[in-house]
């Protein structure tokens, strides 16, 4: 048992003791027994708040451990080893006295191990939240036969060492200046320390001469006075094996055994009131014999217990042993500069209800020197300057698993002007600002949730001393368009768990510093996690010397299920973006979800632009396949005379004409289909228009003529609310050469298109229209070559085929163009585009057959042909390319309403002579492919002379 061991310990104070006064003991409440696993001996070491030390015996030697009374989980400690000491090097280990906090976080633990056999206790100090390769510190005394720690507060452990006699002595380590002191108390033989809190040790010592008593004592630090206790009916001795506050200023909660005269031991819980009167609590665990008490914190005791032939751990609870202030309702600090609970010092504080600052300056819990704030309800602070929880005095604590909170302009979470070393850890949430001082001695845990959740960002969270978060712990720092919130570490932090950026309303930049240590950090955040970031944006994490960094990357191109004409676009905003230039010029954008990104990019393409093309190509073929149309037309009819000038019927047959005059009306529509390649949505263009000609025979085999025409073209593209129009002149020459049977046609023409454009943005925040006009120019040309074959004749009639092939380039220019933006809401726009001047070709090749067919009705020939055709067209892009104007640099080229690469074309035609210089004609055709389907036909009068 620790108190009567032999090596009670010497001394630097020589002051008188007091001899305390005992009241009658209070009733024990509940006990506990826990085991590790199932070893033969379990004990309790130590004991802070949910932390208690403990040790198992294995073969060979005791191994140390980490209970959490929370969890009833068991932890190696300080680390796990092989043999199973669980302290490096060592073949025993047995720690003490914990800290506030966690492995990983800022636990604290003494204790001592032995490094091999035959070798003497030395002891340690170990630190969660020092730096890798610094936490462990050995603290040998000097000179000592060995040294046994037994409890820390702050940066003080005490313990027993012994020299070369079997005396005892107690010493205190400073952690902070690594500096010993020993002491035995005045007249006494030896003298122990076995607890630690605030300024009092706690320990016992034995008279002088043979039988000499033992005695439990307080020592107050600060005066230097020893009080003596000594349990009810101990008459051989009493030693306190721990110290806490008992709730109060000035007051204290003990763990004592004690020896009677008949061998009889005891266990007690004390608790010391602030006159130094001690009331007695036996402490028994039902079942089980000789129980001794080693730790006390709060209402808890705890030791070791022996059942049969098993040593086993125990927690026993004691009622009405803690008094903190307590409050359970509802306190409303509503007068400037008050404070709800005012804590002097060493008061400890348990809110379970509502505390709530609303006043100017006020606060809502406010802690002294030594003291301990346990929050588990909720602490609000509203009024401007108001502070939910403010910790002073040296050595404070606040534990939180409740919520503390601040709007605007108060903080959650801070310390006063006389702050030193305090002690913070979070296990619930701090919602508010969060400014903690008190040197490079304080120590903060976040194993809970802490940042603001209301709108806004830019405020930055001080922290003094080491910030450690664990695996559970989450920093939320809210990200808005010019700043973000940040945690500012005046020392060092330890890094996991997780950061969480929460994005605000508004446009955003490439990167925030979220974290600053001036002491460096060790490990990284395990988790980024976002809440509303937009849907085009990724954000990563980069770790520099002293700061944590959030980027954020633009990835508008990585959307799922974009064409090409989208993917453009995305990287042209994606370049932007990341090069650092930004998106804030468009900032509905960032309130884009990520299911509507692909309809957006097609919206912003500006993709309608090249049905612009589509339309005038379609106007321009139009044209060009009258003239073409025109040659062949005659020679059918010039063939269709030669058999009956064959047969000598000239009576009844017309000598051929050298001139003709001719007119066309014309009129076509080309729908196309939604491009899974470019991503261009479904489209349809229209022409209609008219044109007159005349051609002239040169010779029995050569024929010349020209034609002039106007056309009308518009296009649209529904799902993207574009339209456009154009008005088209066109100029050509045609002719055509027979020789040996076979045939060449021919004709070139000149295509001006004044044109304008209209698209309508929608859904992408406030709804805008885009204005462009701009004239055009084309030249277009067709090349056809074939073969007549007259295969059979029929009453009144005959029939030929004429296999063909022909090509059909034509060549576009469209100038720049600059739209005009208009917003809905009134003023600009900021999605107009500048296009590129820009010259496109089409190069359809043809190859096909045609049968003609001749009778009469009323005496009169009635001509009709048909043709079918394979088309093939090289050159299917229809691009443009754009760059938007608030985003000076940007370009991108989409390529949205493609032509067909192949597609199946059919023509057929009709003509009626209505004199014998006079003709009536038809033409109509339609073209299959699986971009679309087009549909176009002609009407027209002939005169020749």
């Amino acid at each position: 048992m620790k108190a009567i061991k032999a090596a009670l310990l010497g001394t630097v104070y020589a002051v008188p003791v007091v001899v305390a006064l005992s009241t009658t003991a209070k009733a024990q409440t509940s006990v506990q027994v826990i085991q590790y696993q199932n070893a033969q001996t379990t004990g309790a070491t130590g004991l802070r708040g949910d932390n208690m030390t403990a040790s198992y015996n294995f073969t060979g030697g005791t191994g140390g451990l980490l209970y959490r009374l929370s969890t009833g989980t068991f932890y190696p400690l300080p680390q796990a080893t092989a043999n199973g000491s669980n302290y490096p090097g060592a073949i025993s280990g047995q720690p003490y006295g914990p800290t506030f906090g966690e492995l990983g976080g800022i636990l604290k633990v003494t204790g001592t191990f032995i490094p091999a056999a035959g070798q003497p206790d030395s002891s340690y100090t170990f630190d969660s939240a020092a730096a890798p390769g610094q936490q462990y510190t050995t603290i040998n005394v000097p000179g000592a036969a060995n040294t046994i720690a037994h409890s820390q507060f702050g940066n003080l452990v005490v313990g027993n060492f012994n020299t070369t006699t079997p005396a005892g002595s107690a010493f205190i380590f400073n952690g902070a200046t690594n500096t010993f002191s020993t002491y035995t108390k005045p007249g006494a033989v030896s003298t122990s320390a076995y607890g630690v809190w605030g300024n009092a040790i706690a320990g016992g010592y034995t008279d002088p001469g043979p039988g000499g008593l033992g005695h439990a004592y307080i020592l107050n630090q600060t005066t230097g006075v020893y009080t003596q206790y000594d349990a009810p009916g101990a008459t051989v001795a009493t030693h306190f094996e721990g110290i806490s506050a008992g709730g109060r200023a000035g007051e204290y909660n003990l763990v004592a055994n004690s020896l009677d005269v008949g061998g009889g031991l005891h266990t007690w819980a004390v608790h010391v009131d602030s006159t130094g009167v001690a009331t007695w609590t036996e402490v028994t665990v039902p079942g089980g014999t000789n129980p001794t008490g080693n730790s006390v914190y709060a209402d808890k005791v705890i030791g070791i217990v022996t059942f049969g032939g098993t040593v086993k751990a125990y927690i026993a609870t004691v009622a009405g042993f803690y008094n903190p202030v307590t409050n359970s309702g509802t306190l409303i600090a509503n007068t400037t500069g008050a404070t709800a609970i005012s804590a002097t010092n060493g008061d400890d504080v348990l809110n379970t209800g509502t505390v709530v600052a609303s006043a100017p300056a006020s606060t809502g819990i406010a802690s002294g020197t030594f003291g301990v704030i346990d929050n588990r309800g909720t602490v609000v602070a509203s009024g401007t300057g108001s502070t939910a929880v403010q910790i002073n005095g040296t050595l404070g604590s606040f534990i939180n698993t409740g919520v503390v909170a601040a709007t605007s302009g108060a903080v959650a979470l801070g310390t006063g002007p006389t702050a030193s070393s305090p002690t913070i850890v979070n296990y619930g949430t701090i919602d508010g600002q969060v400014m903690v001082g008190g040197g490079q001695f304080t120590r903060f845990q976040n194993s809970g949730w802490m940042g603001i959740s209301a709108v806004g960002s830019g405020v930055t969270h001080a922290v003094s001393g080491v910030y450690a978060q664990t695996s559970g712990g989450i920093l939320a720092l809210r990200v808005g368009p010019t700043t973000s919130d940040s945690l500012q570490v005046n020392g060092a932090a330890r890094l996991n768990g997780t950061a969480l950026a929460n994005f605000q309303p508004g446009t955003l930049g490439t990167s925030y510093t979220l974290l600053s240590a001036t002491g460096g950090y060790t490990g990284t955040f395990s988790t980024l996690a976002t809440q509303n970031l937009p849907g085009f944006l990724s954000a990563s994490l980069s770790y520099g010397a002293n700061n944590v960094t959030l980027n954020l990357t633009s990835g508008f191109a990585n959307t799922s299920g974009l064409g090409g004409d989208q993917i453009s676009v995305g990287r042209a905003l994606d370049s932007t973006f990341n090069a650092g230039g930004g998106l804030s010029a468009m900032p509905a954008l960032f309130n884009l979800p990520s299911s509507q990104i692909p309809a957006a990019l097609s919206q912003l393409s500006g993709d309608s632009a090249s049905l612009s093309q589509t339309a005038a190509f379609a106007a321009g073929a139009q044209f060009t396949n009258l003239m073409s149309g025109r040659s062949a037309t005659r020679r059918a009819e010039e063939l269709a005379q030669a058999p009956c000038t064959a047969k000598a019927e000239a009576n009844t047959c017309e000598p051929p004409s050298n001139w003709a005059v001719w007119a066309n009306g014309f009129a076509g529509t080309q729908w196309l289909n939604a491009d899974s390649v470019t991503g261009a949505p479904a489209s349809q263009a229209s022409v209609a228009g008219g044109a007159f000609g005349a051609d002239y025979r040169l010779a029995p085999n050569a024929l010349v003529g020209l034609a002039v025409g106007l056309s009308d073209n518009t296009y649209w593209m529904p799902t993207n609310n574009a339209t456009g129009r154009a008005t088209g002149t066109h100029v050509g020459l045609y002719g055509a050469y027979d020789w040996s049977g076979f045939y060449l046609n021919g004709a070139i023409a000149y295509s001006r298109f004044d044109g304008n454009a209209t698209r309508v943005v929608t859904g992408i925040g406030t709804t805008e229209t885009e204005r462009s006009s701009g004239v055009s120019s084309q030249i277009a040309g067709r090349v056809e070559f074939g073969r007549p074959f007259n295969v059979s004749e029929v009453t009144g009639g005959q029939v030929a085929v004429t296999p063909f092939v022909a090509l059909q380039p034509a060549q576009l220019w469209t100038p720049g163009l600059t739209e005009t933006s208009s917003a809905q809401s009134g003023g600009s726009g900021v999605f107009g585009l500048t296009y590129q001047p820009q010259a496109t070709t089409s190069l359809p090749s043809f190859l096909g057959a045609q049968v003609d067919a001749q009778t009469e009705i009323s005496g009169r020939p009635l001509t009709a042909w048909v043709r079918a055709s394979w088309v093939h067209e090289f050159l299917t892009a229809r691009s443009v390319t754009a760059g938007f104007q608030v985003l000076p640099g940007t370009s991108f080229t989409v390529d949205g309403a493609r032509a067909a690469s192949d597609a199946a074309r059919i023509d057929m035609g009709v003509k009626y002579m209505l004199g014998s210089q006079t003709s009536l004609f038809a033409n109509g055709n339609v073209e299959l492919s699986g971009r679309g389907q087009a549909l176009a036909g002609t009407v027209g009068l002939r005169f020749t002379w």
